[in-house]
């Protein structure tokens, strides 16, 4: 899946956005999730997740780190960069 869930709180409502990986490219989910070329985080749960924002507030990060999916523990670290919705792995 190369999109991902919004929830807008104001109005109560769920929208989805596409992300793409640092050249630009969508990449649709591979066997259970996993990722042919990593260019978005895989599907988790128990994840711990922080944000920070530039100086200027034009542009925002959200980070990922680690969680589980249905059979493991993941122990990577993500960060989707908005308003551009780029996402970048970093570290594995």
């Amino acid at each position: 899946m190369s999109s991902i869930f919004i929830y807008d709180i104001a109005s109560g409502t769920w929208a989805t956005q596409k992300v793409t990986d640092l050249n630009g490219h969508i990449v649709e989910d591979g066997p259970l999730g996993f990722k042919p070329s990593i260019a978005v985080p895989q599907k988790r749960f128990n994840t711990c997740a922080t944000t920070g924002s530039s100086q200027d507030k034009t542009s925002h990060n959200i980070f990922i780190l680690g969680g589980q999916n249905e059979t493991y523990t993941i122990s990577d670290a993500w960060v989707l960069s908005l308003p551009r919705w780029v996402t970048q792995i970093l570290a594995d």
